[in-house]
Parts: structure tokens; C-alpha cells; sequence
């Protein structure tokens, strides 16, 4: 029973969701961006390092915005498996602080340091 109950709980989030489409292509396009910023532009003092943790801070904006251009609900609130979902990401904010550690010793490093978080 409790089986069917986490099927059919999966199966509201991967509808109303749409396979989570806002968030791949979200991420997708600012893994895009930062690609070009690294292959673009000349490091001086760090730019490639700052230009990434600029366009990072912008994927959560990017992803409400297609959520709302692609018509999917990321948050349903009488779902338990949300909130899973929500403390799986939640626990990558512990990550960061080693993010800031790489860009102050050695910030050729972000991108594969964020690649791996």
C-alpha cells in the first residue's frame, strides 16, 4: 500500500512538474553562460571567478521565470515528497562555503569545484 501511495505521489510531481523542465533548463543555460564567460574573457584579477558566482546567483531567479513561461508548479504543498526534495537541495548550501574557500586560494578551480558540488 505504501508503495502505491509513493507512486502516485511521484507520479502528481512529475506531471504537475513537468519532469522538473524549469529546473534542467535553467541550469542548462547558465552552465551555457558560464562556459562562455570562462572561454571568453582574459583572467584579470579573477574575473572568470566573480562573472560565475554572478551568473550562479541568477538560477533560481531564471527558473521561476521559465516555470512561469512553461506553465509548471515546482511547489505543490500537499505533497510529502516535496519537502524531500527540498532538503536534498537545501543540504547542497552546505557546499558553498568551500566554493568561496576556492575562489580566495585558487579560483581557476571554480567551475570544476561547482561542477562536482
Amino acid at each position: 500500500m505504501k508503495e502505491d501511495t509513493t507512486y502516485y505521489l511521484r507520479l502528481e510531481l512529475t506531471i504537475k512538474a513537468k519532469k522538473g523542465i524549469a529546473f534542467v533548463l535553467s541550469a542548462s543555460l547558465i552552465w551555457f553562460a558560464i562556459t562562455f564567460v570562462w572561454l571568453s574573457i582574459q583572467d584579470v584579477n579573477n574575473l572568470k571567478s566573480v562573472w560565475a558566482i554572478l551568473l550562479i546567483v541568477l538560477f533560481f531567479p531564471l527558473k521561476y521565470v521559465l516555470s512561469k513561461l512553461l506553465d509548471t508548479n515546482s511547489y505543490i504543498n500537499n505533497n510529502s515528497l516535496q519537502s524531500l526534495g527540498l532538503w536534498l537541495n537545501f543540504s547542497q548550501l552546505f557546499y558553498f562555503p568551500f566554493l568561496v574557500f576556492i575562489v580566495l586560494n585558487d579560483p581557476k578551480y571554480l567551475v570544476m569545484a561547482h561542477a562536482i558540488i
